[in-house]
């Protein structure tokens, strides 16, 4: 299995049947994921048409935190959700907003300075060879992630644009939303101290960490960080 996930064609010429090894698979997955929800049922006594589909979600969200094909990563991201979800519920609104703090802390951090300073050191490295030329394109996706959002849709809508500044406005549109979001729900947290979260706002907490995860490292924790190619 292992083999035929790293390189099916090389392991079609060690003879490795990779259709069937790749049916097996599905197979076991399957097969244990209908155990765990005999459990499930057995554990709570009831049994409907959709009680799996949360246990997928939150199963799907470790796995992104941890980093994908990683084992030990969605270890990992497992506990980190289990305590995220669990030490969050009964929280006042108010302690919630300073952690809300740090993630947008941390975004603003990406999208003006991480960013921006990393596309300043490209210029540095290439910019003697090529007569300025990359200055000037760095220089303008700099200003794509400063604007955020407007200057991102601006050059997304735009007709004849370079692939590359695409999949910078792209990125740039995809954080400041994340950040506005962050924002929002900071204001209103901080503005209602005394709410606290029950029970019921678990699920929505799981959404909450696969965004920011999505968003921020799709590669998860522990997983390979590749290389875009335009």
């Amino acid at each position: 299995m292992r083999a035929t996930s790293q390189d099916r064609e090389a392991a079609e010429m060690m003879g490795i049947e990779t259709n069937k090894t790749i049916a097996f698979t599905f197979i076991i997955g399957s097969a244990l994921a209908a155990i765990a929800g005999i459990l499930v049922g057995m554990y709570y006594g009831t049994l409907k048409w959709d009680t799996g589909f949360l246990y997928g979600i939150k199963a799907f969200t470790a796995a992104v935190l941890g980093g994908i094909e990683n084992m030990m990563g969605a270890v990992i991201g497992s506990l980190i959700l289990g305590m995220v979800e669990n030490y969050s519920i009964g929280l006042p609104l108010g302690t919630l907003a300073y952690f809300v703090l740090i993630f947008l802390l941390f975004g603003f951090f990406h999208q003006y300075l991480r960013i921006p300073l990393k596309l300043k050191l490209e210029v540095l490295l290439k910019s003697s060879f090529d007569g300025g030329e990359t200055k000037k394109k760095v220089n303008k996706l700099r200003r794509i992630y400063y604007g955020g959002l407007i200057t991102g849709i601006y050059y997304l809508r735009k007709e004849r644009c370079d692939a590359d500044l695409r999949r910078h406005a792209r990125q740039a549109v995809l954080i400041s939303a994340a950040n506005i979001l962050l924002l929002i729900i900071f204001v209103l947290f901080y503005f209602n101290p005394n709410f606290q979260i029950g029970s019921d706002w678990r699920d929505v907490i799981t959404f909450f960490v696969l965004m920011i995860v999505l968003i921020f490292r799709p590669s998860g924790i522990m997983g390979e960080r590749l290389t875009k190619k335009v």
